[in-house]
């Protein structure tokens, strides 16, 4: 059998020795695992929870494809970091006003929601003589809802702006704040009104009315509403629809401007976090290079 060398021996011996001192540092290398590719939100959370004040914009799904080596990977998201002091900019709506009124709930009507069920409607006639039709489609509510709808009276509009027009009646849709998946239509119709008609909202007291989201494709005054409130038919005369329209048109315009200048902004790439290459020595506590 033939001798071991001293080169040999020497080597083995400083293998030896390596092992033990990584070893001793807790630094083993662990072994290589089969893991599961993370999410894209997940590697967006962890990439914020990392660094702070950090913006995820989400990534979206990558394209099907055949190839079995890129099948499942995950499309790259994109992290950008930014000062903590980050303030976004606002665009606040000043409301129109206030509008008083008294609701005579005897005089309301009552319909079951299911869900996954035909399109309801319910009707009713306020004190004004006016009548305001509610479509909910089917599907909008995803449980067991009963909704009413309550007539107004003794609507008082003096608190509201000039431009809004004259207040001609309302209803209160109950309950206050329950959410559509699906836009409903409000519709309002009467001998009194005549010209141009605006769908006002407000909270459930009346407070911070303003202008619904007004549905030009239907034949009456309509509206299409998210979440149950106050709403108020108004009649403005034609100077302050004109008004109201120029001032629209500004709006738009003025968000156009932000939104080019904001498209037109560098991107500033963000610069990786520093990770120190030590390992901490679970018993003394001490950094290890």
């Amino acid at each position: 059998m033939p001798k071991t060398t001293r080169p040999v021996l020497h080597q083995i011996f400083v293998v030896l020795v390596i092992f033990s001192l990584i070893t001793a540092t807790g630094c083993t290398p662990a072994q290589p695992t089969a893991q599961r590719q993370p999410e894209p939100e997940a590697a967006a959370q962890s990439a914020v929870e990392a660094q702070p004040g950090a913006e995820v914009q989400a990534a979206t799904d990558p394209p099907p494809t055949a190839d079995p080596d890129t099948a499942g990977l995950a499309a790259e998201t994109e992290v950008r970091f930014q000062a903590e002091d980050f303030t976004p900019v606002e665009y606040p709506i000043e409301p129109l006003g206030s509008i008083s009124f008294n609701v005579d709930a005897s005089a309301g009507t009552v319909q079951e929601i299911v869900p996954g069920a035909e399109p309801v409607q319910l009707q009713l006639v306020d004190a004004a003589g006016l009548t305001w039709t509610l479509e909910i489609p089917g599907g909008a509510l995803e449980s067991a809802q009963q909704v009413a709808m309550l007539p107004l009276s003794e609507l008082d509009g003096s608190g509201i702006s000039a431009l809004a027009g004259e207040v001609r009646g309302g209803i209160r849709l109950e309950p206050d704040g329950l959410a559509f998946h699906k836009p409903v239509r409000l519709s309002v119709s009467g001998a009194g009104l005549t010209g141009p008609t605006f769908i006002l909202s407000g909270s459930h007291d009346g407070t911070g009315v303003n202008y619904s989201l007004q549905d030009t494709t239907a034949e009456q005054s309509s509206a299409r509403i998210l979440h149950f409130s106050t709403y108020f038919a108004s009649q403005p005369e034609e100077k302050a629809v004109s008004e109201a329209n120029k001032n629209a048109w500004n709006a738009y315009k003025s968000l156009e401007a932000e939104a080019k200048k904001l498209l037109k902004s560098p991107l500033d790439e963000p610069a990786p976090p520093s990770i120190p290459l030590e390992c901490q020595d679970e018993q003394t506590g001490q950094q290890n290079g």
